[in-house]
């Protein structure tokens, strides 16, 4: 990881962000604090465990002086590092992506054109995506239209999936990266009427923008796909 590629993960995902050099330097500011209070020695750019970042933002603000830094700069830092984190978790993601990638193009038994298919699959784009943003138009579940900001999110996992599942869009929600993160964890799923269940584990489901009201108009076809992840994935 380094400072540079931050900046260029928030040109690709962020593109709300207007001023892109703004959270790579306060990042390089947080690491400095942290480097100068015996936290943590090295440089936070090293650092590609999410779950790390995680608990060095716990410590940071147990710092009563950069507590107050955040309040008074309107929780720049906070936001920062938060940003950080989902950062490095879509690159630990793309970790695993890798490894089924690889094992895609290994894989003798499948043609080319397959291949490409999965492979757009796996990362949400290609084909897979543009069958989702045909059949929902927008967030599976709040309708917002600005598919810049949509993740195509199979339902039942691409690891627990066939190859012609992995492809077929009546396997996939086109979700908000909350929903998306939320729904691939098992803290939300759908019943086959479209209402949300929220798991017991998911305390801090209002913060995240989660609603108890929230509802999606399941197709026929995604139910089979839905029951599995009503069972296997989701977490009451």
């Amino acid at each position: 990881m380094s400072k540079n590629s931050f900046e260029q993960w928030i040109k690709q995902k962020q593109p709300q962000i207007t001023d892109t050099k703004r959270y790579p330097n306060t990042m390089q500011t947080i690491s400095n604090h942290l480097n100068n209070s015996g936290i943590y020695q090295s440089n936070i750019f090293s650092v590609e465990s999410s779950k790390l970042v995680k608990s060095l933002k716990e410590l940071y603000f147990e710092n009563d002086e950069y507590f107050k830094l955040n309040k008074r700069g309107n929780n720049m830092y906070s936001r920062a590092l938060d940003l950080y984190i989902k950062y490095l978790e879509e690159s630990e993601f793309l970790g695993q992506a890798s490894i089924d990638i690889q094992e895609i193009i290994d894989n003798e038994e499948i043609g080319s054109t397959e291949k490409t298919e999965l492979i757009q699959s796996r990362i949400g784009q290609g084909k897979f995506r543009e069958s989702l943003i045909s059949i929902w138009a927008g967030c599976s579940v709040t309708g917002c239209r600005n598919v810049s900001f949509l993740i195509a999110s199979h339902i039942k996992p691409w690891c627990k999936s066939s190859n012609s599942e992995r492809i077929d869009p009546h396997n996939g929600f086109l979700l908000l990266p909350n929903l998306d993160k939320a729904f691939d964890l098992g803290f939300i799923t759908f019943t086959d009427s479209g209402e949300i269940c929220i798991s017991s584990k998911f305390s801090e489901y209002d913060v995240l923008g989660v609603s108890k009201a929230m509802k999606i108009l399941i197709k026929e076809k995604n139910k089979p796909y839905l029951a599995y992840h009503q069972s296997n994935v989701f977490c009451p």
